[in-house]
């Protein structure tokens, strides 16, 4: 679903996408159970976050094959590392995957859902466990897609969009592994277009059931719950 959003440049300034986890992060030789949050190499400049020192990642650095990096919120900066500015360029195991760290996030910066608490930024197509999946049986899991609206773009506007192309975005991003079944239940999903001001909030999933695909506002931007498939 991301490319053909990401290529409507009349509704949408940015697009990305993110997920969250939780991975044992080793901590000076103690694993900590952690939140990492996964994002786009593009959600930096969608969202317009900066970082404190350090730089954030791209979508140069999203990419599976390539060197893994990983950007510390601010919090876990200050109690993991005592606000060591040193720690950038340093490694930092999550899992059994070693991740270079680039950078530490805005300190204003508190994660993307409510009530969540993430300790580390990682590209999308790094999230841990990922590349333990092999090719014949790829990896499926639920992301959330912001963008960011073009000024004057109404939600209704984005909504209507949804509407008239839900089933084409759906059809585009069907799992390879689903069966029949579960490729025309996914495909008859719908798309909506809600506020989410004040964060993403799972009681929109059990308010509409589970899964869910959903598009949520964060100011000027909306958000969507949607299939990645990794190979």
């Amino acid at each position: 679903i991301l490319p053909p959003l990401r290529r409507n440049r009349s509704l949408f300034r940015g697009v990305c996408g993110f997920a969250s986890t939780r991975s044992p992060i080793d901590v000076n030789g103690n694993f900590r159970n952690s939140e990492v949050l996964t994002m786009s190499g593009d959600c930096f400049d969608t969202l317009g976050l900066r970082t404190e020192i350090g730089r954030p990642f791209s979508l140069a650095d999203d990419i599976a094959n390539g060197p893994h990096v990983a950007v510390l919120t601010y919090r876990f900066w200050q109690s993991a590392f005592h606000g060591d500015p040193d720690i950038v360029g340093q490694n930092i195991r999550v899992q059994d995957i070693s991740f270079t760290i680039i950078g530490i996030a805005d300190r204003k910066f508190m994660g993307l859902q409510l009530g969540s608490d993430p300790s580390l930024i990682v590209p999308l197509a790094q999230r841990p466990g990922s590349t333990t999946i092999s090719s014949v049986r790829p990896l499926s899991y639920w992301i959330y897609i912001l963008t960011r609206r073009v000024a004057g773009t109404s939600n209704g506007t984005v909504q209507s969009y949804l509407d008239a192309t839900a089933k084409q975005l759906l059809e585009e991003s069907v799992p390879l592994h689903n069966n029949p079944r579960q490729r025309a239940d996914y495909i008859n999903r719908h798309l909506y277009s809600i506020s989410g001001a004040a964060g993403v909030n799972w009681w929109y999933e059990e308010r509409f059931n589970t899964p869910l695909y959903i598009v949520l506002g964060i100011c000027v931007c909306v958000l969507l719950l949607a299939c990645v498939n990794l190979y």
